[in-house]
């Protein structure tokens, strides 16, 4: 029993420890999207975004990898999993 109740314990604390990895990686990415004048709340802004088209692909990168990235990991309806946040 008291095994059981030591991998118990040792399983919450691995949680724990996720989950302040990825609240801190969360946290980042919202700091970085600041930059770009916060994530994007709306599909019309994700248009608007790529209808600009002259932004350099660096740039690119930088902002929309850690907006999918803050989209995945803070979405309450789609899975971490899903395609649509490959």
């Amino acid at each position: 029993m008291e095994q059981k109740t030591r991998r118990t314990h040792q399983t919450r604390i691995t949680k724990e420890k996720a989950n302040v990895s990825v609240d801190k990686k969360r946290r980042m990415d919202l700091e970085q999207l600041k930059v770009f004048r916060g994530p994007f709340t709306a599909s019309e802004q994700v248009d608007l975004y790529i209808q600009k088209g002259n932004i350099n692909k660096h740039t690119n990168i930088d902002r929309l990898y850690p907006e999918v990235r803050y989209s995945r990991d803070t979405s309450l309806s789609v899975p971490k999993t899903s395609d649509i946040l490959g």
